[in-house]
């Protein structure tokens, strides 16, 4: 009896030295080993994430950010989330994170601001001067101009080809004040639609 009472003991300080408790209360992130594998000394099995580490990041409408503010509780709702999880909002970007484009249902482009703009690969121009009308209308079918738009009381003059948009625009310089300006979110958007007119296959 003295022996099996003696083998139960180990038994048990065995599983003990195995099994470990969490000091608080956490979900289980990441596992780095799986029943059966052999696991050195000193090595984590889990990864743990209290509820207080807990970050949320969640994206909406422009209209309706001045409906938060910093500080402000709010109730979370998620997949496999409990049901009374409270969060409060520690910070809100000053700028649109990413963008998408949808156009006849394609997704056309998405990405940061930058990152669209960037990828678009515009050169453009600002023209600004008298009976931009007519000067419009003169850059229709010229190389290297792929997309003439009025912004107020200037011409958006832009091509994807800078050394053919600069040869072209050379004879109609005269007149007109031209400024090389990065482009904006209009211009790419702009340029993406008129290049995806077609909404075929």
């Amino acid at each position: 009896m003295e022996a099996a009472r003696a083998a139960l003991a180990q038994t048990a300080w065995d599983i003990a030295q195995k099994t470990r408790q969490a000091s608080e209360d956490a979900l289980v992130a990441d596992t780095f080993f799986e029943p059966g594998e052999w696991v050195p000394a000193d090595r984590p099995v889990v990864s743990l994430l209290p509820p207080g580490n807990l970050k949320v990041r969640f994206y909406l409408p422009e209209g309706a950010l001045s409906t938060l503010g910093v500080g402000e509780q709010l109730e979370l709702r998620c997949d496999h989330c409990a049901a009374d999880l409270r969060v409060e909002v520690s910070y809100i970007s000053p700028e649109c994170h990413r963008l998408a484009y949808i156009f006849f249902g394609r997704l056309l482009v998405h990405g940061t601001a930058r990152q669209v703009v960037a990828d678009a690969g515009l050169v453009t121009y600002a023209v600004a001067g008298e009976d931009l009308m007519a000067l419009s209308e003169r850059l229709k079918g010229v190389a290297g101009v792929e997309q003439v738009t009025a912004f107020g009381d200037t011409l958006h003059v832009s091509g994807t080809d800078a050394a053919a948009l600069d040869r072209s625009l050379a004879p109609l310089r005269e007149g007109y004040e031209w400024n090389r300006i990065e482009p904006g979110l209009e211009d790419v958007f702009i340029h993406l639609m008129e290049r995806r007119r077609d909404p075929g296959p």
